[in-house]
Protein backbone atom coordinates (compact mmCIF):
# COMPACT_ATOMS: atom_id res chain seq x y z
CA UNK A 1 0.00 0.00 0.00
CA UNK A 2 1.62 3.57 -0.86
CA UNK A 3 0.20 7.17 0.16
CA UNK A 4 -1.15 8.80 -2.58
CA UNK A 5 2.19 11.06 -2.77
CA UNK A 6 3.89 7.75 -3.57
CA UNK A 7 1.42 6.24 -5.81
CA UNK A 8 1.37 9.25 -8.34
CA UNK A 9 5.37 9.73 -8.42
CA UNK A 10 6.93 9.99 -11.47
CA UNK A 11 10.38 9.85 -12.99
CA UNK A 12 12.50 11.90 -16.06
CA UNK A 13 13.51 9.59 -18.55
CA UNK A 14 14.39 12.28 -21.53
CA UNK A 15 13.79 14.55 -23.60
CA UNK A 16 13.11 13.45 -26.87
CA UNK A 17 12.59 17.46 -28.27
CA UNK A 18 13.44 20.55 -26.31
CA UNK A 19 9.56 20.68 -26.09
CA UNK A 20 9.05 17.42 -25.28
CA UNK A 21 10.00 15.19 -21.37
CA UNK A 22 8.80 11.91 -21.07
CA UNK A 23 8.13 10.44 -17.29
CA UNK A 24 7.86 6.93 -16.18
CA UNK A 25 5.68 5.47 -13.29
CA UNK A 26 3.22 2.55 -12.14
CA UNK A 27 -0.14 2.36 -11.21
CA UNK A 28 -0.79 1.62 -7.82
CA UNK A 29 -3.36 -1.26 -7.15
CA UNK A 30 -4.51 0.67 -4.38
CA UNK A 31 -6.05 3.66 -5.88
CA UNK A 32 -8.28 1.29 -7.92
CA UNK A 33 -11.77 0.66 -8.27
CA UNK A 34 -12.37 -3.12 -8.92
CA UNK A 35 -9.51 -4.12 -11.07
CA UNK A 36 -8.88 -0.31 -12.95
CA UNK A 37 -7.47 2.76 -11.27
CA UNK A 38 -9.64 5.75 -10.18
CA UNK A 39 -10.14 8.34 -12.81
CA UNK A 40 -9.32 11.11 -10.34
CA UNK A 41 -6.25 9.34 -9.65
CA UNK A 42 -5.84 8.61 -13.35
CA UNK A 43 -6.42 12.54 -13.55
CA UNK A 44 -4.01 13.50 -10.48
CA UNK A 45 -1.00 11.45 -12.23
CA UNK A 46 -1.63 13.65 -15.40
CA UNK A 47 -1.38 16.94 -13.21
CA UNK A 48 1.66 15.73 -11.68
CA UNK A 49 3.13 15.45 -14.80
CA UNK A 50 3.03 18.82 -15.76
CA UNK A 51 3.45 20.52 -12.37
CA UNK A 52 7.23 18.17 -12.93
CA UNK A 53 7.19 20.06 -16.21
CA UNK A 54 6.88 23.52 -14.83
CA UNK A 55 8.55 22.96 -11.81
CA UNK A 56 11.40 25.28 -12.69
CA UNK A 57 9.01 27.72 -14.73
CA UNK A 58 7.20 30.84 -13.45
CA UNK A 59 3.94 29.16 -14.55
CA UNK A 60 3.63 26.18 -11.89
CA UNK A 61 0.52 25.98 -11.02
CA UNK A 62 -2.09 24.56 -12.76
CA UNK A 63 -5.25 26.57 -13.71
CA UNK A 64 -7.22 24.51 -16.23
CA UNK A 65 -7.22 20.66 -16.65
CA UNK A 66 -8.83 18.71 -19.56
CA UNK A 67 -8.82 14.98 -19.43
CA UNK A 68 -9.95 12.38 -21.99
CA UNK A 69 -9.87 8.62 -21.17
CA UNK A 70 -9.50 7.26 -24.56
CA UNK A 71 -8.99 3.49 -23.18
CA UNK A 72 -9.10 1.37 -19.86
CA UNK A 73 -6.12 2.75 -17.81
CA UNK A 74 -4.09 -0.81 -16.27
CA UNK A 75 -2.29 -1.21 -13.22
CA UNK A 76 0.82 -1.48 -14.69
CA UNK A 77 3.68 0.69 -15.52
CA UNK A 78 3.02 3.37 -17.93
CA UNK A 79 5.10 6.78 -19.74
CA UNK A 80 3.99 10.16 -19.55
CA UNK A 81 4.84 12.57 -22.36
CA UNK A 82 4.49 15.97 -21.59
CA UNK A 83 4.57 18.53 -24.53
CA UNK A 84 5.73 22.37 -24.28
CA UNK A 85 2.89 23.77 -26.54
CA UNK A 86 3.40 28.02 -25.94
CA UNK A 87 4.61 29.91 -23.29
CA UNK A 88 2.47 33.92 -22.93
CA UNK A 89 3.21 36.55 -20.45
CA UNK A 90 0.54 34.55 -17.96
CA UNK A 91 -0.19 31.47 -18.64
CA UNK A 92 2.00 28.24 -20.45
CA UNK A 93 -0.08 25.91 -22.63
CA UNK A 94 0.96 22.38 -21.97
CA UNK A 95 -0.39 18.72 -23.86
CA UNK A 96 0.33 15.23 -21.98
CA UNK A 97 -0.28 11.70 -23.18
CA UNK A 98 -0.37 8.48 -20.97
CA UNK A 99 0.93 4.98 -22.82
CA UNK A 100 0.81 1.62 -21.97
CA UNK A 101 1.50 -1.22 -24.02
CA UNK A 102 2.09 1.32 -26.99
CA UNK A 103 -1.15 2.74 -26.45
CA UNK A 104 -2.17 5.94 -25.90
CA UNK A 105 -5.03 5.75 -23.22
CA UNK A 106 -5.68 9.21 -21.61
CA UNK A 107 -5.00 12.52 -23.15
CA UNK A 108 -4.72 15.71 -21.33
CA UNK A 109 -4.53 19.70 -22.25
CA UNK A 110 -3.62 21.88 -19.53
CA UNK A 111 -3.08 25.75 -19.24
CA UNK A 112 -0.15 26.70 -15.91
CA UNK A 113 -0.18 30.23 -14.66
CA UNK A 114 0.20 31.65 -10.98
CA UNK A 115 -2.77 31.15 -8.36
CA UNK A 116 -0.98 32.58 -5.55
CA UNK A 117 -1.71 36.02 -5.42
CA UNK A 118 1.46 36.82 -3.65
CA UNK A 119 3.40 35.23 -7.09
CA UNK A 120 1.79 37.73 -8.75
CA UNK A 121 4.01 39.32 -11.47
CA UNK A 122 5.34 43.07 -10.23
CA UNK A 123 3.98 44.58 -13.32
CA UNK A 124 0.34 42.29 -14.02
CA UNK A 125 -2.67 45.16 -12.37
CA UNK A 126 -4.11 43.65 -9.19
CA UNK A 127 -7.59 43.11 -9.95
CA UNK A 128 -10.54 42.90 -7.42
CA UNK A 129 -11.32 39.51 -7.03
CA UNK A 130 -15.04 38.69 -6.02
CA UNK A 131 -15.05 37.64 -2.52
CA UNK A 132 -17.70 37.91 0.50
CA UNK A 133 -18.69 40.81 1.77
CA UNK A 134 -19.50 41.41 -1.63
CA UNK A 135 -23.34 40.49 -2.66
CA UNK A 136 -22.42 38.51 -6.08
CA UNK A 137 -19.44 36.69 -4.34
CA UNK A 138 -20.36 32.51 -3.91
CA UNK A 139 -20.54 31.42 -0.54
CA UNK A 140 -19.57 27.89 0.26
CA UNK A 141 -22.81 25.91 0.02
CA UNK A 142 -21.77 23.71 3.18
CA UNK A 143 -23.37 24.42 6.17
CA UNK A 144 -22.00 22.17 8.46
CA UNK A 145 -18.12 22.74 9.93
CA UNK A 146 -15.79 19.49 9.82
CA UNK A 147 -16.52 19.37 13.40
CA UNK A 148 -20.22 18.76 13.67
CA UNK A 149 -20.34 16.58 10.24
CA UNK A 150 -20.97 12.55 10.47
CA UNK A 151 -17.77 10.07 9.85
CA UNK A 152 -18.70 7.55 7.26
CA UNK A 153 -16.86 4.54 6.19
CA UNK A 154 -16.27 4.48 2.40
CA UNK A 155 -16.90 1.37 1.03
CA UNK A 156 -14.40 -1.56 0.71
CA UNK A 157 -14.46 -1.88 -2.79
CA UNK A 158 -12.50 1.33 -3.05
CA UNK A 159 -9.25 0.19 -1.84
CA UNK A 160 -7.63 3.44 -0.77
CA UNK A 161 -10.26 3.61 1.64
CA UNK A 162 -7.89 3.62 4.38
CA UNK A 163 -6.18 6.82 3.33
CA UNK A 164 -8.97 8.66 3.37
CA UNK A 165 -10.67 10.04 6.31
CA UNK A 166 -14.67 11.15 5.05
CA UNK A 167 -17.99 12.71 6.11
CA UNK A 168 -20.57 14.02 5.58
CA UNK A 169 -22.89 17.47 5.76
CA UNK A 170 -26.24 16.00 5.97
CA UNK A 171 -27.70 19.67 5.22
CA UNK A 172 -26.90 19.68 1.76
CA UNK A 173 -29.31 17.07 0.83
CA UNK A 174 -32.16 17.82 3.24
CA UNK A 175 -31.97 21.25 1.65
CA UNK A 176 -32.50 20.25 -1.76
CA UNK A 177 -35.33 17.56 -0.31
CA UNK A 178 -37.06 20.65 1.30
CA UNK A 179 -36.61 22.50 -2.31
CA UNK A 180 -38.03 19.89 -4.20
CA UNK A 181 -40.86 19.32 -1.81
CA UNK A 182 -41.84 22.71 -2.07
CA UNK A 183 -41.46 22.69 -5.78
CA UNK A 184 -38.53 25.43 -5.87
CA UNK A 185 -35.79 22.39 -6.39
CA UNK A 186 -33.55 22.25 -9.66
CA UNK A 187 -34.13 18.74 -9.84
CA UNK A 188 -31.19 15.83 -9.55
CA UNK A 189 -28.89 15.03 -6.72
CA UNK A 190 -26.97 17.69 -4.60
CA UNK A 191 -24.38 16.81 -1.41
CA UNK A 192 -22.15 18.14 0.72
CA UNK A 193 -18.76 16.35 2.35
CA UNK A 194 -15.51 16.86 3.71
CA UNK A 195 -12.01 15.12 3.04
CA UNK A 196 -8.51 14.36 4.84
CA UNK A 197 -5.44 12.13 3.92
CA UNK A 198 -4.97 10.31 6.77
CA UNK A 199 -1.27 9.27 5.93
CA UNK A 200 1.05 11.43 7.07
CA UNK A 201 3.69 11.40 4.26
CA UNK A 202 0.41 13.10 1.71
CA UNK A 203 0.29 16.72 1.42
CA UNK A 204 -3.33 18.25 0.02
CA UNK A 205 -0.88 19.78 -3.24
CA UNK A 206 -2.98 20.16 -6.48
CA UNK A 207 -2.63 17.00 -8.20
CA UNK A 208 -4.88 15.03 -4.86
CA UNK A 209 -7.79 17.60 -6.42
CA UNK A 210 -8.62 15.90 -9.35
CA UNK A 211 -9.15 12.76 -7.60
CA UNK A 212 -11.63 14.01 -4.43
CA UNK A 213 -13.62 15.99 -7.60
CA UNK A 214 -13.63 12.41 -9.74
CA UNK A 215 -14.38 10.48 -5.83
CA UNK A 216 -17.19 12.70 -5.36
CA UNK A 217 -19.20 12.47 -7.74
CA UNK A 218 -13.21 15.88 -17.12
CA UNK A 219 -13.25 19.55 -16.99
CA UNK A 220 -10.90 20.69 -13.92
CA UNK A 221 -10.44 24.62 -13.54
CA UNK A 222 -8.49 25.44 -10.58
CA UNK A 223 -9.28 28.38 -8.46
CA UNK A 224 -7.47 29.88 -6.27
CA UNK A 225 -3.83 29.70 -4.59
CA UNK A 226 -1.99 26.82 -3.99
CA UNK A 227 -4.20 24.22 -1.32
CA UNK A 228 -2.81 24.06 1.80
CA UNK A 229 -0.09 21.42 2.00
CA UNK A 230 -1.36 20.19 5.73
CA UNK A 231 -1.83 16.97 6.35
CA UNK A 232 -4.78 17.12 8.82
CA UNK A 233 -6.84 19.95 6.85
CA UNK A 234 -10.01 19.57 5.85
CA UNK A 235 -11.68 20.30 2.74
CA UNK A 236 -15.19 20.35 1.51
CA UNK A 237 -16.49 18.79 -1.46
CA UNK A 238 -20.24 20.63 -3.19
CA UNK A 239 -21.45 18.03 -5.53
CA UNK A 240 -24.70 17.98 -8.21
CA UNK A 241 -25.83 15.61 -10.82
CA UNK A 242 -28.63 16.55 -12.91
CA UNK A 243 -29.15 13.81 -15.42
CA UNK A 244 -28.98 10.26 -16.06
CA UNK A 245 -29.85 8.83 -19.48
CA UNK A 246 -29.23 5.95 -21.89
CA UNK A 247 -27.44 4.55 -23.16
CA UNK A 248 -24.42 3.42 -20.63
CA UNK A 249 -26.24 5.19 -17.81
CA UNK A 250 -24.35 8.77 -18.81
CA UNK A 251 -24.74 11.22 -16.58
CA UNK A 252 -23.02 14.95 -15.16
CA UNK A 253 -21.66 15.69 -12.44
CA UNK A 254 -20.60 19.21 -11.13
CA UNK A 255 -18.07 19.64 -8.01
CA UNK A 256 -16.51 22.51 -5.97
CA UNK A 257 -14.06 21.67 -3.91
CA UNK A 258 -13.65 24.43 -0.64
CA UNK A 259 -11.31 25.58 2.06
CA UNK A 260 -12.71 24.95 5.73
CA UNK A 261 -12.43 26.23 9.23
CA UNK A 262 -8.97 24.70 10.87
CA UNK A 263 -10.26 23.92 13.91
CA UNK A 264 -12.17 20.45 13.59
CA UNK A 265 -11.89 20.54 17.60
CA UNK A 266 -14.34 23.68 17.75
CA UNK A 267 -18.12 23.16 18.62
CA UNK A 268 -19.93 24.40 15.87
CA UNK A 269 -21.24 26.89 17.22
CA UNK A 270 -17.80 28.12 18.34
CA UNK A 271 -16.71 28.96 14.83
CA UNK A 272 -18.38 32.00 14.35
CA UNK A 273 -19.44 33.31 11.08
CA UNK A 274 -16.83 30.52 9.62
CA UNK A 275 -18.77 30.45 5.60
CA UNK A 276 -17.72 33.91 4.22
CA UNK A 277 -13.97 32.89 5.31
CA UNK A 278 -14.05 29.80 3.23
CA UNK A 279 -12.84 29.53 -0.92
CA UNK A 280 -13.40 27.84 -3.46
CA UNK A 281 -10.11 25.57 -4.64
CA UNK A 282 -11.38 23.81 -7.87
CA UNK A 283 -14.20 23.50 -9.89
CA UNK A 284 -15.01 20.21 -12.04
CA UNK A 285 -17.36 19.23 -14.70
CA UNK A 286 -17.57 15.69 -15.56
CA UNK A 287 -19.64 13.62 -18.07
CA UNK A 288 -19.38 9.58 -17.03
CA UNK A 289 -20.68 6.28 -17.59
CA UNK A 290 -22.29 4.33 -14.98
CA UNK A 291 -20.62 0.73 -15.14
CA UNK A 292 -20.69 -1.02 -12.08
CA UNK A 293 -17.39 -2.33 -9.96
CA UNK A 294 -18.53 -5.80 -10.68
CA UNK A 295 -18.78 -5.05 -15.02
CA UNK A 296 -15.12 -3.08 -14.44
CA UNK A 297 -13.79 -6.54 -13.31
CA UNK A 298 -15.55 -8.50 -15.73
CA UNK A 299 -14.42 -6.32 -18.86
CA UNK A 300 -10.80 -6.60 -17.89
CA UNK A 301 -11.03 -10.18 -17.39
CA UNK A 302 -12.70 -10.47 -21.04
Amino acid sequence: MAPYCKATELHYVSSPATNIKIYQGAADPFWAQGTLPNGGYVAGIMVTAGMKNQELDEHKDPIHATVHYLSGTLLEPFEVHVRHIRKGKSFSNLSAKLIQRGTVRVRAQFIFGVTDPGDRPPLEPAHTPLYPPEPHARVTPLSIPPSGSTVVELPKELTFSPYILWSLDPSVPARHDRRTAAGDGDGGAEGGRYFMLRDPADKLTPNVLPFFADVCSGLLHFKRGRPSRRRDAHNGVYGTSRFVDYPQGRHNSNIELWTTPDDTTSEPGELGNWKPRQRCLLVASQVMLAVPVKGKKERRAS
